[in-house]
C-alpha cells in the first residue's frame, strides 16, 4: 500500500497557484497531498518551473489536536501539576506549552530525522513534552542533542528533586566554608575556641 505524501510549494515572487489541481492555499505556500510517485513527479516539474518545493510523509504534518493528545496520554502529578522537562518548573495545565521534542519544521526538511521518527509521526505522544513558555521559546526549532538529553532526564521528577537537594547542599557547604574562614581570622565571631593564625 502506497503512503500518502505532502508536497509544499513555496512560490517565491510568483503569486499564482501552481499548475495542477488539488492544492490547498496556506499563508505562504500551497499544499498538495497524494501518493508518493505523484508527489515526486509534481515536485520535480515545479522545481524546473522555479518553485521551491519540499515533500515528506503525511504523518509529519503538525496536528491540530496534538495538545489534547498530550494531555490524554500524560497525566499530572499528585498535586495536579505538570512540570517543564527542560527546567523543572511546576506548571498548571493552562501554563503548559506542549513542545515537539523533534521539531515539525526540522522533520520536514531533514530525511535523517524522518527516518528517526519511525513511530506514528511527529505528533506521536513519544515526541510531545510539557515545557514552560521560556524554555519552549529558547528551544524553538533546534535539534541540538542537549535538548533531547534534558527532556529524557526531565521526564523523571526525581531528577529535579535531586538537583534541588544538590543546590541546597552546595549553598550550605559554601556558607560553612565562609563562616569557618571568618572564624580563623576573626575568632571573636566564632562560637568555637579556635586558635589565631600565627
Amino acid at each position: 500500500m502506497s503512503k500518502t505524501y505532502v508536497l509544499e510549494v513555496h512560490p517565491y515572487k510568483k503569486k499564482r497557484k501552481p499548475f495542477g489541481s488539488g492544492y490547498e492555499k496556506y499563508s505562504t505556500y500551497w499544499r498538495f497531498k497524494g501518493e508518493e510517485s505523484l508527489v515526486r513527479a509534481r515536485a520535480s516539474y515545479l522545481k524546473k518551473k522555479g518553485y521551491k518545493t519540499i515533500f515528506y510523509p503525511e504523518k509529519h504534518i503538525r496536528s491540530n489536536i496534538y495538545r489534547a493528545l498530550y494531555f490524554r496520554t500524560h497525566k499530572p502529578d499528585a498535586l495536579g501539576k505538570y512540570h517543564c522537562v527542560y527546567c523543572g518548573k511546576r506548571l498548571k495545565e493552562s501554563q503548559v506549552t506542549v513542545d515537539h521534542l523533534i521539531p515539525v519544521s526540522a522533520v520536514k526538511y531533514d530525511k535523517r530525522l524522518q527516518r528517526k521518527i519511525t513511530y506514528s509521526g511527529v505528533n506521536s505522544p513519544k515526541n510531545l513534552v510539557a515545557a514552560c513558555f521560556d524554555c519552549n521559546s529558547r528551544k524553538g526549532a533546534s535539534t541540538a542533542r542537549i535538548w533531547r538529553i534534558k527532556a529524557a532526564l526531565g521526564k523523571h521528577r526525581w531528577v529535579f528533586v535531586l538537583r534541588n537537594i544538590l543546590i541546597v547542599c552546595l549553598i550550605a557547604a559554601a556558607v560553612i566554608f565562609l563562616y569557618l574562614t571568618l572564624c580563623v581570622h576573626f575568632p571573636e565571631y566564632s562560637i568555637f575556641d579556635m586558635p589565631r593564625p600565627e
